[in-house]
Order: C-alpha cells, then structure tokens, then sequence
C-alpha cells in the first residue's frame, strides 16, 4: 500500500478530459447568418410582412451587398417596390429591421439584371450586426454544375420567421437539371424563398494531401428564382369545354447559376460606386 502510493506521489496520472460532444453534419452557422430576411413595412399599426430572402456579399473593397431575386424587389411594373426593409440579426440573439427608406443616399439604390432574375443593392450595417458575407470567389459557374449534386437552400418560406432572431429554415434538394444558364433543382420550396441562396453541400468533404474527384467544399451554386407548376384543367363533362384549372407545386424551381449572379456584381455600376464608398 505505501508502494503504491509513492508511486502515485511521484508520478501522478492525468485524468482524461471528457471528449467534446459531436455534432451532426449540416451546414455551419456563418452560412446560415449570410441570409437576411426581406420584408415589406405595413400600415402603422400593423406588423411587417416577410416577403423574400436575400443574402450578404464582401465587395473587392469590403463593402456589403445585399442580393435577392429581382422579382421580389420590384412590382408589376418593373419599379423597385416602396417600404421594403431588412430584417439584420444582432448580438444576443435580437434583430434590427432596417428601412430601405433609411439607409444612406450614398449608398444608392437597387442594382436590377437586364437578363438575369438577380438584383443587388449595397448595405450600410452596425458593429453589433451578427452576419457572416460571401465573397466573389465561393459561388460556383454553372458549367461545373453536375445533375445530382446534393444541395441545401435556406431561406423564408411562406414568411416563417421570428422577428425576435431570424433563422432561415434549410430545405435538402439535389439539381435535377444543369443548363448553360439556369439550373433545375429539385427541392420542397415555397413563395418566401425567392432571392434565397442554394449552397453546394458535398456529402465527402476532402483536405489536402487528399485529393477528390469533385469539389469537396461548400459553394453557393446559385439564387433561388421561381418554383414551375403543374396545371390540370377540368373539363365539363356536358360541353366538353375547360370549366377550372388546378395548380400545384411540381418540386421543381428554377435558379440563377453563380456565374449569372457574378454577372451583376462585377456590373461597370456596381464596381464603380463600391470604389467610390471608399472612405465614406
């Protein structure tokens, strides 16, 4: 007994730390936090109506742009929609709505593609913002786009959101289709996703010295623009003549690959007010 407790006394024995819990795969919190809420400010009163999903970009000069779908900023007419606002998450877990109305003239206004469903506009946020940007180099060319790729879309839909601490909600879907310029997904989607980034989530990510036959990183493959439909039309048994048609949700959306994205924020316009925003 007091060998062994010499012993103990001279060497003693580390106690083993109790490994960290792991973790599921997903997708990592900083994707998530690039996506912003893009709402619609109502009648005083009344409370604001989420109407897409957007989210944030790092300009060559570390500016901040906002990109979403052009149909969800602009009305029938094709002018950019008045009361828009920005729901931006903060630190401790709250969020700041942020009028359109109110941001810097400096900062201009909506940036619209002429052939493109893609509209982008620069932000002006505060040092508690809790977001996370992209940059130029993380969205992927359609033309490296292979039908089958495993993806996951965040987003708003049907307005789901909390105006406490807005979260996206994260759709899985493969690409049933890949164009020269536009992509096909297959994923369950709904209005309030439009504007939504769609992240290339590799189910086998690989690091040097290791090499993969495919990129084995996470990307944003493309922005989501409008689901298609399935149309039926009932026929009157007596006349033989169309009396009501029924539409539902085929599965599958359209999306504006990252080259057709890019195509907007390296725009002559775009570049030429984020070399002026420096030092303002």
């Amino acid at each position: 007994m007091r060998l062994l407790l010499l012993f103990s006394l001279l060497f003693p024995v580390a106690m083993a730390e109790e490994p960290a819990p792991l973790m599921t795969e997903g997708i990592e919190d900083d994707w998530l936090r690039t996506v912003v809420s893009l709402e619609v400010l109502g009648a005083s009163g009344t409370a604001p109506a989420s109407i897409g999903t957007g989210f944030l970009v790092k300009t060559p000069n570390a500016h901040v742009l906002l990109v979403t779908a052009k149909h969800v900023v602009v009305d029938a007419n094709g002018r950019v929609r008045g009361q828009l606002a920005y729901r931006i998450n903060q630190a401790g877990s709250t969020s700041l709505l942020v009028s359109d109305g109110a941001l810097p003239a400096v900062l201009g206004s909506w940036f619209l593609s002429a052939d493109s469903d893609v509209a982008c506009r620069f932000l002006a946020l505060g040092p508690t913002s809790e977001i996370a940007l992209f940059d130029f180099g993380q969205f992927l060319k359609g033309a490296l786009v292979r039908p089958g790729a495993p993806i996951l879309v965040p987003g708003f839909p049907m307005g789901l959101r909390s105006e406490e601490y807005s979260t996206p909600l994260v759709r899985r879907g493969v690409v049933a289709r890949s164009a020269a310029r536009e992509l096909l997904i297959d994923a369950a989607l709904f209005p309030g996703n439009s504007g939504g980034p769609v992240f290339y989530v590799p189910v086998f990510k690989v690091a040097p010295p290791i090499q993969s036959y495919a990129i084995s990183s996470n990307r944003v493959l493309g922005l989501v623009s409008e689901g298609i439909s399935y149309v039926e039309t009932a026929v009157s048994a007596q006349t033989g003549k169309p009396r009501i048609t029924f539409e539902q949700h085929a599965g599958l959306t359209k999306v504006v690959p990252g080259d057709g994205i890019l195509a907007l924020l390296t725009r002559e316009d775009v570049a030429r007010l984020d070399a002026h925003l420096v030092g303002h």
